[in-house]
């Protein structure tokens, strides 16, 4: 016969081991807090970023916030290329506290005029729109999308343009690459914002080198990069010399 003696060190018992049992899942918590490792199950290694970017990521001492503008009702192919870059940031952002990202539907619940505003905007921010045909059942229809990225850091902006498009390569072969190289693309990117210091490239004038026309294209995407500067030769070679 149990007594109400042995009923209450029963329940005494339990209630040590449920005490035990959370203080054991509490510790826990803090030691992986404390000694925090990521692990990839994936068989391409595909969320294991290189060390450059993770050294990238810890060092940074501002907060860099990534405005996706890759949302809505895609396609299957874009919806993909929508969760690899969202997956890539939450990775981005699990070795450092001071990456932010949002995505965006730019053109959702406006009107006509403020949809043709809205597109204008990122296009002289530097992103280029897309054009899809979608089969629904009611029809094809046509939608302009984003897909890309503006990237601020320490009031600096930078577009980041997350389809990498080729002539003559098939549109899922683009996807593919686009999401092979979204690491590079992300962090290449970043770093052009942390880097204060840009190294100076010179260009040469007055020596029948092309004109600035023909050079725009070039000019400007150099300048993402480096300090551009500007030699004019008009036969004195010391002129090689005076670039600061």
């Amino acid at each position: 016969m149990v007594t109400q003696n042995s009923k209450n060190k029963l329940k005494q018992k339990s209630l040590i081991r449920l005490g035990v049992g959370i203080l054991i899942v509490f510790l826990l918590n803090i030691a992986l807090a404390r000694f925090y490792y990521r692990i990839d199950l994936t068989s391409e290694k595909r969320y294991t970023i290189s060390d450059s970017s993770k050294k990238l990521l810890q060092d940074l001492d501002d907060y860099a916030y990534f405005k996706v503008y890759l949302e809505g009702d895609f396609p299957a192919g874009f919806k993909k290329l929508r969760n690899e870059t969202r997956d890539m940031l939450e990775e981005f952002k699990a070795y450092s506290k001071k990456v932010e990202y949002t995505f965006i539907n730019p053109t959702e619940g406006v009107n006509t005029e403020k949809r043709n505003q809205k597109i204008q905007e990122l296009i002289d921010r530097g992103l280029q729109p897309t054009e899809l045909h979608v089969n629904k059942k009611d029809g094809s229809n046509r939608m302009l999308i984003f897909p890309g990225i503006i990237l601020s850091y320490k009031g600096y902006e930078i577009p980041i343009e997350l389809l990498k498009t080729q002539m003559g390569v098939s549109p899922e072969k683009v996807l593919n690459n686009s999401i092979e190289t979204l690491e590079f693309n992300l962090a290449s990117s970043l770093l052009k914002l942390v880097n204060d210091q840009k190294p100076t490239v010179a260009f040469l004038d007055g020596h029948e080198e092309l004109n600035g026309l023909a050079l725009a294209d070039i000019l400007e995407e150099f300048s993402q990069s480096y300090r551009l500067g500007q030699v004019k030769i008009d036969g004195r070679m010391s002129s090689l010399f005076e670039l600061n």
